[in-house]
C-alpha cells in the first residue's frame, strides 16, 4: 500500500486526479507531503557539503515561494539545471502535492483506512501541455487550468518533441503561438478572480528558455516572478548514475 510519500514519487497524472483516494495514509504523512517536508527525504548522501548546501539553498527558495503563493497568487517559479538527475521532477510533484486539501475525516472501506484529498493544482510536462495547446488533442484554456486551480506546474520545459502535423519550417512558430495563449491568460488571470501560480522546470539554461519561449513569453514570466524565483542549479552529481555507481 502507499503512502502519500510514495505518491509523490509516481506518475503525475495520478498526482493531478481531482479527489483520488489516498490507501494506507494518516494525516501525519499527508502533513508532511503538503508542507514539502519530504523534499528533505530526497537522498543526498552522493553529495559533497558544497553540493548539498546549495540543494539546500534551492529547497528554502522553494518553501519561501510556497508561502508567498499562499496570499500573493499569480507568481511564478524558474528552475533550470543545464544537469539531469539533480531532482527537479521530485521537487515539481512535492510542489504539486502541496496544493491540496482534506475532504472529508478519515473512513473505513473494507477495514482500510481511507480519506480524499482535492488537488487544487495540475503538474503536466511540457511535452503534454504543448499536445494539449494546439494539434488534435487541443483543449480550452479552462480545461487546462480550471478555475479551480491555483498552481500550474510544468516540468521538462523545452522537451516539447516534434509537433505533429506542423510543417517543419513552422515549428518555432507554433510553439511560440501556443505557449503565447497559455502564459498570456494566466497572465491576465493574475488580477481577476482565478489567479494561478507557476512552477517551471528545466535543463535549459535561462537564455536558451527565453529564445525557447519568445520575447514576449519570457517579458511575462519575469513579471511574474519575484527576485530570487528565477533560480539555476548546477554542479550536483546525477544521483541516477551514483546510484548505479556510473558517476
Amino acid at each position: 500500500m502507499n503512502t502519500l510519500a510514495d505518491l509523490m514519487h509516481t506518475k503525475a497524472e495520478f498526482l493531478t486526479l481531482p479527489a483520488p483516494v489516498v490507501r494506507n495514509a494518516t494525516p501525519e504523512d499527508a502533513r508532511k507531503t503538503y508542507n514539502l517536508a519530504s523534499l528533505n527525504d530526497l537522498t543526498t548522501a552522493h553529495m559533497t557539503a558544497d553540493q548539498k548546501r546549495r540543494y539546500d539553498g534551492l529547497l528554502v527558495n522553494v518553501r519561501k515561494w510556497r508561502q508567498d503563493a499562499r496570499s500573493n497568487s499569480g507568481i511564478s517559479f524558474f528552475l533550470s539545471s543545464k544537469q539531469v538527475g539533480v531532482g527537479k521532477t521530485h521537487i515539481a510533484k512535492a510542489v504539486n502535492a502541496s496544493f491540496c486539501s482534506f475532504v472529508g475525516d478519515m473512513k473505513y472501506i473494507d477495514d482500510v483506512p481511507q480519506f480524499r484529498v482535492t488537488y487544487s493544482s495540475r503538474l503536466y510536462t511540457a511535452r503534454t501541455l504543448i499536445n494539449m495547446l494546439g494539434g488534435d488533442e487541443q483543449k480550452s484554456m479552462w480545461e487546462i487550468v480550471p478555475r479551480h486551480v491555483k498552481c500550474l506546474v510544468i516540468d521538462d520545459l523545452g522537451r516539447e518533441g516534434y509537433l505533429d502535423y506542423v510543417k517543419a519550417e513552422k515549428q518555432e512558430d507554433e510553439r511560440y503561438a501556443r505557449y503565447f495563449h497559455l502564459i498570456n491568460h494566466l497572465y491576465e488571470r493574475r488580477h481577476g478572480q482565478h489567479p494561478v501560480n507557476i512552477f517551471i522546470t528545466t535543463n535549459l539554461t535561462t537564455k536558451k528558455s527565453k529564445e525557447l519561449l519568445g520575447v514576449a513569453n519570457w517579458s511575462r514570466l519575469l513579471q511574474m516572478c519575484p527576485k530570487g524565483y528565477i533560480l539555476e542549479l548546477d554542479g550536483i552529481d546525477d544521483y541516477r548514475a551514483v546510484s548505479r555507481g556510473r558517476a
